[in-house]
């Protein structure tokens, strides 16, 4: 009898394990339908490590570092391929990693060499990202071209640490050199040019780590100075770098520049300019990203810290504009909207929220996430419209209620596609009123 039932009880299992991988199969998903079109999963543009590593590959465990990318996209005059490449979201975001350990770098170094010509490869955008302790450059040409991952641009490989955030320098790139900075775990700054094979160009900051001994969590280049970058650090402060100066030889001491509610601007007291030229002291929690608005210079600056709180500055007066706070835990990740009005965030409360900063107020959440949401970004491939019209006058069929729900919004007749293979253009905005603006965007997570 016992053998019997254990017989039952085992078939009965093993029927739960089919069904159970039957409702997973039939939730992977390799493309879904909206009413613009058909979203399909692409297969052709991977990357990745090119081996697998050893397991025993450190004495840290680098296993839950976050994999971050970044873009380089080529000035028009110099990429024949602008026109018509398929670019994806540029996503440049860091989750801080604890590490106590210095840096120790130990570098190899391939180039691409497949049969396209040189200047073809230099024509091309570059994608880089990091796993573990391995930081990869390829040539991107899109998500709808296989790339060899045997043959990177630059690979390097680092001890005693690893990257956990980098960024291209966009407003001085060139075809043969561009900027490159990655941040490390123990809170180091490294500045390379991976185009660059003969002459290995590196500048590190914070080396010795008298200004900030924990992670690097984001890393920008200030829009419009091309010379000097921010770091943000899991120790809630952000500093301003200019890749000219020299860090200070010993720990930097600081004097107050700007105090406002619940921040605080340092200078450091130096008879002579050395880095930071300026610590921003913004929560007593991490900082798990910041970025600057797409519009006015990047006049504004958000972040999203470990205490939950969305923090909107005006960058040039160092002033705080706007905040609001998760519905519970810390908010992991932002984006702006392209016109700079919307900022969406996502973190531990497991929703998308949505912050206008004009209204300086939360305009909606988004549910049905059951785990933490790590980076979202908006529809790059958008348009902006008034009274439900293109700027080129073309009306737009804004969807029914069941699609898009405001009911304040009407449909026009029109659906306006984007060119080519690219994502559709659904972003738009009407005017109800002087005072009233009603935007509606796509954004990803």
């Amino acid at each position: 009898m016992n053998t019997c039932g254990q017989l039952g009880a085992g078939n009965a299992l093993e029927t739960l394990n089919q069904t159970s991988s039957a409702n997973l199969k039939d939730d992977l998903k390799t493309h879904f339908i909206t009413r613009e079109g058909v979203y399909k999963q692409m297969t052709l543009s991977e990357y990745s490590r090119p081996n697998r590593v050893p397991l025993n590959q450190g004495m840290n465990n680098v296993g839950s570092a976050p994999v971050r990318v970044s873009f380089l996209t080529m000035p028009a005059s110099t990429s024949k391929n602008n026109a018509d490449s398929d670019n994806d979201i540029l996503i440049n975001g860091d989750i801080p990693n604890k590490c106590t350990t210095s840096i120790d770098i130990n570098n190899d170094h391939y180039s691409d060499s497949t049969n396209n010509s040189e200047s073809d490869l230099m024509n091309c955008d570059r994608i880089c990202f990091n796993v573990g302790r391995e930081l990869y450059v390829f040539v991107y040409r899109g998500v709808r071209n296989a790339v060899d991952l045997n043959k990177p641009i630059d690979k390097r490989v680092y001890k005693g640490t690893y990257p956990t955030s980098h960024d291209f320098n966009q407003q001085t790139a060139k075809p043969t050199s561009c900027s490159l900075i990655i941040g490390f775990s123990a809170g180091q700054i490294q500045l390379i040019d991976p185009f660059q094979k003969e002459l290995q160009v590196s500048r590190l900051y914070n080396e010795d780590r008298y200004i900030d001994k924990t992670s690097v969590t984001c890393l920008k280049w200030v829009p419009g100075q091309p010379q000097c970058f921010l770091a943000s650090h899991s120790s809630g402060n952000m500093y301003l770098y200019n890749e000219e100066l020299t860090c200070s030889p010993g720990p930097p001491s600081y004097q107050v520049f700007k105090q406002g509610d619940g921040y605080t601007v340092y200078t450091c007291k130096a008879k002579t300019s050395r880095n930071p030229l300026y610590r921003w002291s913004v929560s007593t929690g991490s900082i798990n990203q910041f970025a600057f608005s797409p519009n006015n210079d990047a006049k504004y600056i958000a972040t999203a810290s470990h205490d939950g709180f969305l923090r909107v500055f005006n960058y040039h007066t160092m002033e705080l504009i706007g905040y609001m706070k998760s519905y519970f835990g810390a908010l992991l990740c932002l984006a702006w909207s392209h016109d700079s009005r919307y900022i969406v965030t996502g973190g531990e409360d497991d929703l998308i929220t949505v912050y206008s900063v004009h209204e300086k107020r939360i305009v909606c959440r988004g549910q049905g996430h059951k785990s933490w949401i790590s980076q979202v970004a908006f529809d790059p491939y958008t348009s902006h419209s008034v009274d439900g019209h293109l700027s080129s006058g073309v009306p737009l069929d804004l969807g029914s209620d069941e699609d898009l729900r405001p009911s304040s919004l009407n449909s026009s007749g029109l659906l306006f596609r984007g060119g080519g293979n690219r994502l559709p253009i659904t972003n738009i905005q009407q005017t109800n009123g002087p005072s009233s603006m009603c935007s509606l965007g796509r954004f990803f997570y």
